[in-house]
């Protein structure tokens, strides 16, 4: 289901109004406002962190008191030892303190680092976003550059299952990919089409496309059947600054020559590629 969501409202159930408030004996506000509910979250967060350092000071508290109430147990005679019967049970239950005061100290440090990994992870989402953004703008830029008509705008790196490009629309989606990614990344790998027009891309179209990859850093490689007037009229063979590789005297399937093998294995060497 492809279904649009759109931002709600609080809305009175029986008269339908917007301005929703809270009313007790000391306080009336606004529930209905943005920044009054962000303020009252904010007011209650500050509240429980004060309480956690309260708590947190009165368990060291407690276990100081616990240490020195041993030490002086320690340092009494025999026969007071005696006396008091429930040392063991004391000297217990400050093991017990000593423990719970460990196990929330590393439970604060373990809600530090979340705390901490959150943070992180909201800013490397937010940098996904603003890099998402960059490249989807780069696309529909280019998009208008090959297609002044075009009527697609395009919000996503992917379609969506209720979008599908066809002919020359997804030609012009790929492409726009493409050119948008080296512009953003800045990347000086090569650039490889296969089927450069398979999708019914017009000659306007295509020649706006190879202008672009000219005017681009990168090595570009793009393959295309000709038709047979194409070819006659040599279109490619002097096509500004590209270069036009013609393997139409190679048979299917074997455009590597026995006679190159042995150089092409020394290259696949190199990418640790074994043949």
């Amino acid at each position: 289901l492809n279904r649009s969501i759109s931002v709600g409202q609080v809305n009175c159930d029986d008269c339908g109004s917007t301005n929703i408030t809270y009313k007790s004996k000391d306080v009336t506000f606004d529930v209905s406002n943005k920044q009054v509910r962000s303020s009252i979250l904010e007011s209650v967060e500050k509240n429980i962190q004060i309480k956690r350092e309260v708590i947190s000071r009165l368990d060291f508290d407690i276990e100081k008191t616990q240490k020195e109430i041993n030490k002086e147990l320690e340092q009494v005679t025999p026969e007071l030892r005696d006396i008091i019967l429930f040392q063991d049970e004391l000297k217990k239950a400050g093991s017990i303190d000593k423990e719970l005061a460990k196990k929330q100290r590393e439970i604060e440090a373990l809600r530090l680092t979340l705390d901490e990994s959150n943070s992180k992870q909201e800013g490397i989402s937010t940098h996904q976003k603003q890099l998402i953004d960059a490249i989807v703008k780069a696309m529909n830029m280019v998009y208008k550059l090959v297609d002044e008509n075009g009527i697609q705008t395009f919000d996503s790196l992917f379609t969506k299952k209720s979008v599908n490009y066809s002919g020359s629309e997804e030609q012009e989606f790929y492409f726009a990919k493409i050119y948008a990614l080296q512009v953003v990344f800045k990347h000086k790998f090569p650039i490889i089409i296969d089927s450069f027009r398979d999708r019914e891309l017009s000659t306007d179209k295509e020649l706006k496309m190879i202008e672009i990859f000219e005017n681009m850093n990168n090595q570009v490689i793009v393959s295309s059947t000709l038709k047979r007037e194409e070819y006659k009229n040599e279109k490619y063979e002097t096509y500004k600054s590209s270069t036009a590789l013609d393997y139409s005297s190679h048979d299917n399937s074997k455009i590597l020559s026995q006679s190159f093998a042995p150089q092409f294995k020394a290259i696949c060497t190199q990418f640790n590629i074994v043949i």
